[in-house]
C-alpha cells in the first residue's frame, strides 16, 4: 500500500498501532494480542479518506472508545 508512517499507542490495557499510506485504504489499524506479539488488522473505516495519508493520531475518549 505505498510508504507509510505509524503511531502506536496504548490506551486501557490494550495497544493499537496505525499507519498511514500513500495509497487507498490510506490507513489502516492494527491491535496487539493481549498474549504475544501477534497484530491483527482491524476494519478499514467505514468512510475511507480520499487521499494520501502522512499521518495519523488515535485518541481515547472518556468512555474508553478509541477515535482516530
Amino acid at each position: 500500500t505505498g510508504y507509510g508512517t505509524s503511531l502506536i499507542t496504548a490506551t486501557n490495557g490494550s495497544i493499537y498501532m496505525s499507519v498511514a499510506h500513500s495509497t487507498s485504504p490510506y490507513v489502516t489499524t492494527y491491535i496487539k494480542s493481549t498474549t504475544g506479539n501477534t497484530w491483527s488488522k482491524l476494519a478499514d473505516p467505514s468512510t475511507l479518506p480520499t487521499g494520501t495519508g502522512y499521518g495519523t493520531s488515535l485518541i481515547t475518549a472518556t468512555n474508553g472508545s478509541i477515535y482516530m
